[in-house]
């Protein structure tokens, strides 16, 4: 959970401003204008759905059906706040939402559950799986994106980025051992 908030800022942060506005991507300008410590320490980038503890409201509640990227203070107000959940319930009820799922796979163990899925529906593949959707490749392919320089997990972004991941570890946790 961690890694994927870092690769999200960094993703929006590739984005070309111009493009970003024509497409309402208004946290696209936040990654512009702040550090990413200086990002998620803002409290409207902390309460955002995309942000806070997404794999738990993803499972738990009802997101809106529009772009992610978004950045609308009077949606994100609207929004039920992980502060709403009831987050021993929470985590319970994602679990369970998890476990009646057929597949799951995650990027860590993507590899190995792909082949395994392959196996069960009696497809075979030795061939390498290519990651086509890697920032460093489509930055330079895409034309509303750029390079950007990809920091590191520094002890205070993890400091920073702790709270905004704790129901969604366990649900990870949960996930990697089912």
């Amino acid at each position: 959970p961690i890694e994927r908030l870092i690769s999200l800022y960094y993703f929006l942060k590739s984005h070309k401003l111009e493009f970003a506005r024509r497409q309402n991507m208004g946290l696209v300008e936040f990654t512009h204008n702040y550090s990413i410590e200086e990002f998620f320490s803002l409290p409207e980038i902390r309460s955002h759905p995309s942000i806070n503890n997404t794999y738990t409201r993803t499972l738990v509640t009802d997101l809106p059906l529009k772009r992610w990227e978004a950045f609308n203070t009077k949606c994100i107000n609207q929004l039920p706040s992980v502060e709403c959940l009831d987050k021993a319930n929470a985590v319970e009820l994602a679990c369970s939402r998890l476990s009646t799922m057929s597949y799951l796979t995650m990027a860590d163990n993507f590899d190995g559950k792909l082949n395994q899925l392959l196996k069960a529906l009696g497809l075979e593949f030795d061939g390498e799986i290519k990651r086509k959707q890697v920032l460093t490749e489509i930055s330079l392919n895409n034309p509303n994106l750029r390079e950007v320089e990809v920091g590191h997990l520094t002890p205070e972004l993890k400091n920073i980025l702790q709270e905004l991941v704790k129901l969604d570890y366990e649900i990870y946790s949960f996930a990697k051992n089912n």
